[in-house]
């Protein structure tokens, strides 16, 4: 089976890869810069150009495309730059897809697409914890672009049959980013708008497999996000601190649950993240001793 994994030169991109060569998968990155990470084909190609997504995807005639490519955040870029890139990127694999027959595809999406984190008018969420039904309500040109490229997939998928399956993702973290989390949980405010959560890039690359390893699943959005949060003060005592406007708090969100409702991917992809940052923490305060 061979995939091709977008973004390899990034945060996420190269774990993705990692993780479906591990399984037996021919990969093949496409990035615009080299990846630091060795261990899968690479080859160069702008994907905001469609003549070359049609002429590499036709090239290596894969069964599925995991689109990871993207500005990651509103800062990262102009404006109209963030937008531009992050939606025409995902329409052009999208389009390669549909007319080369490719039928599985993966995008990255955001949990910044409720339009929460980054809001220049700060509001709260209808309820929590959030599921995939809450409404989008972007303020920023990286949410608006987060929820055009679920709204891509969806199109796709009633035009073609494609299943385009969208992944709003907690935090990202990959293994050198736990050293950093004990200041971050002295500070339980600056993490207050992402709902302290967090997800680990190995963690994607999994979930991204058993997406393109699964029949029939459509256009689905799935959080793809740890089960807890990342702070060690539980869940409602933040949420009495931080959120007190919010009035709907469902269950269940006892002990460190994260504000992120995760139970749709356990149940349609059998995904349950397996890099908790306990683990990592801990090893890291030891070896420190």
């Amino acid at each position: 089976m061979r995939v091709i994994v977008t973004g390899t030169s990034g945060k996420v991109g190269p774990w993705v890869a990692h993780e479906f060569v591990a399984q037996g998968w021919e990969v093949l990155g496409i990035d615009i810069r080299p990846p630091r990470q060795e261990g899968f084909e690479w080859i160069a190609g702008d994907l905001e150009d469609l003549g070359q997504v049609y002429g590499l995807f036709a090239r290596f005639r894969p069964d599925a495309v995991v689109h990871m490519a993207a500005i990651p955040w509103p800062g990262g870029a102009a404006p109209d730059r963030v937008f531009q890139l992050n939606t025409m990127t995902t329409y052009n694999v999208l389009q390669a897809c549909a007319d080369l027959g490719i039928q599985k595809v993966v995008t990255a999406s955001s949990e910044s697409a409720y339009g929460i984190v980054f809001a220049r008018h700060p509001f709260n969420p209808l309820y929590l914890p959030i599921d995939e039904a809450h409404p989008l309500l972007p303020q920023d040109p990286y949410a608006l672009s987060k929820q055009v490229g679920e709204e891509t997939c969806a199109m796709f998928h009633r035009q073609v049959g494609m299943q385009a399956v969208s992944f709003r993702l907690g935090n990202v973290q990959v293994p050198e980013n736990y050293a950093s989390f004990p200041a971050i949980q002295a500070d339980p405010a600056s993490q207050k708008d992402i709902f302290w959560s967090y997800i680990d890039a190995r963690d994607i690359g999994i979930a991204s497999r058993l997406a393109v390893e699964k029949d029939g699943l459509g256009a689905e959005v799935f959080h793809i996000a740890a089960p807890d949060t990342k702070m060690t003060i539980p869940t409602r005592d933040l949420l009495a601190t931080y959120w007190p406007g919010v009035s709907d708090i469902r269950p269940p969100l006892d002990g460190f649950a994260g504000c992120l409702d995760v139970s749709k991917a356990e149940r349609l992809l059998g995904f349950r993240a397996q890099h908790l940052w306990r683990r990592y923490v801990t090893q890291n305060a030891e070896r420190r001793a």
